[in-house]
């Protein structure tokens, strides 16, 4: 459990940011990618932030800039919902399979 954890937190790009390119197609399997590009893009899509430079200057900072200085402009919020959905009925369906093979096993002792 704690190994697919911290794979999935390494390969979502919080610790590392040059993952090899063997195994880049992985980082679309980490649940902790698909969340945090989904909180992004909630947050920041399409939305223009005033951010205060100096104590007179204001700067204005595009939100989709935001996007894609952190490698998020690629998925849309429908997409990183989805995915989230299905990794959520995936697991919920292997984990009651692996609760009927085991009480199968129980009952079969």
């Amino acid at each position: 459990g704690q190994l697919i954890f911290v794979t999935c937190l390494l390969l979502a790009g919080f610790f590392v940011q040059d993952v090899p390119i063997w195994l880049e197609w992985l980082q679309h399997c980490s649940f902790a990618k698909w969340s945090f590009e989904g909180a992004m893009l909630v947050e920041f899509e399409d939305r223009v932030l005033d951010v205060n430079t100096t104590s007179q200057n204001f700067t204005h900072v595009t939100g989709n800039g935001v996007l894609e200085e952190l490698g998020v402009s690629s998925a849309s919020l429908a997409q990183t919902f989805t995915v989230l959905v299905c990794y959520t009925v995936v697991l919920r369906l292997l984990t009651w399979r692996y609760l009927v093979w085991r009480s199968k096993s129980k009952v079969q002792q």
